[in-house]
């Protein structure tokens, strides 16, 4: 007996595998975690650290586990966030950041840090936020930083501002390295794991996006959209755009063009979104999604599935062949 599988157009299986979803009914995963740390310099090639920040990420990077490690994401890395008008308003663009992460620590060593002080200072969540400042700088309590900023947040939660001595740039040994990196786990340790969904949170809007992506990759921008709209998740172009640039910069997903065609892949494992029921009241099985959506892309010949095919096997060997 032989079986017939059933030839489908990528956009039709979009829109009816999203459209049976209600989002009344998704869950946000929260991990992996998103750590997004201000501070002094990194990377300066020096054999000492020379800041807290370079102090703490060469710690993490080589006494903590592989996941830990990754999780850190720099201020630089946003650095081209204006460009073609991705943000074109700063509190938005803080905003954004906030929401996606688990953590944001600033060091207060360099002048761009009193800057993101004072722009996550306002930060709706106050667990969110953990400030190492230098003794020196805030001892004598009479400091413009400590009566004003510091201050401020340590009324909203006492937990968010650590001040330690500073380390000496000359000196590689700094005893208080493990206080500072057991500040981070405890923060992390009380960070929430999931939370219900939100169709007015542009990070849970985020991580819904992520999902599309992980099933549907390789996916253009347009599709995306059309995923979201078939669960009555209403976007424009600019805040998708915005959204894929933000989930670019927190390092969790990537593009690839191909030809005249930019496609977007996940570089997170695991899934973020859990979709709950559907409208017919069943549990969706991701992987099943997963198949048809290549299935629809693999079994056509014209131009677009081909190269859709082709940036699959590129994707897949910049992977490592998975």
């Amino acid at each position: 007996m032989s079986i017939t599988i059933k030839n489908e157009k990528f956009d039709d299986v979009i829109i009816d595998e999203f459209g049976t979803l209600s989002f009344y009914n998704f869950t946000i995963s929260l991990t992996p975690h998103k750590i997004f740390i201000c501070g002094g310099e990194t990377d300066t090639g020096q054999l000492i650290p020379q800041s807290l920040r370079e102090r703490i990420l060469s710690h993490i990077d080589v006494n903590e586990n592989d996941e830990l490690a990754s999780s850190f994401v720099m201020a630089e890395t946003f650095k081209d966030y204006f460009r073609e008008n991705t943000y074109t308003d700063l509190f938005c663009f803080e905003d954004d950041i906030a929401k996606l992460s688990t953590l944001i620590i600033i060091c207060l060593e360099s002048p761009g840090s009193l800057v993101e002080l004072g722009m996550f200072s306002n930060i709706s969540d106050p667990k969110k936020i953990l400030i190492f400042a230098p003794d020196e700088h805030v001892q004598a309590e009479d400091s413009f930083i400590y009566l004003g900023p510091l201050s401020y947040l340590k009324r909203k939660d006492k937990d968010s501002v650590h001040i330690f001595p500073w380390p000496n740039p000359n000196d590689a040994n700094y005893a208080d390295l493990p206080l500072v990196i057991d500040c981070i786990k405890n923060r992390l340790g009380t960070a929430s794991k999931k939370t219900g969904f939100s169709v007015n949170n542009p990070a849970h809007v985020a991580f819904v996006i992520h999902d599309i992506i992980y099933i549907f990759y390789p996916i253009k921008d347009y599709e995306i959209q059309l995923a979201l709209l078939s669960m009555e998740i209403e976007i424009d172009e600019m805040d998708l755009k915005r959204l894929l640039y933000l989930l670019q910069s927190m390092s969790m997903i990537g593009k690839k063009k191909y030809s005249n065609i930019t496609f977007f892949y996940s570089l997170e494992d695991k899934k973020r979104v859990g979709f709950g029921k559907d409208k017919n009241d069943r549990i969706k099985e991701y992987k099943a999604m997963r198949l048809r959506a290549v299935q629809s892309f693999v079994l056509s010949e014209d131009e677009s599935s081909k190269k859709r095919k082709l940036a699959l096997k590129a994707i897949t060997q910049m992977k490592g062949g998975e």
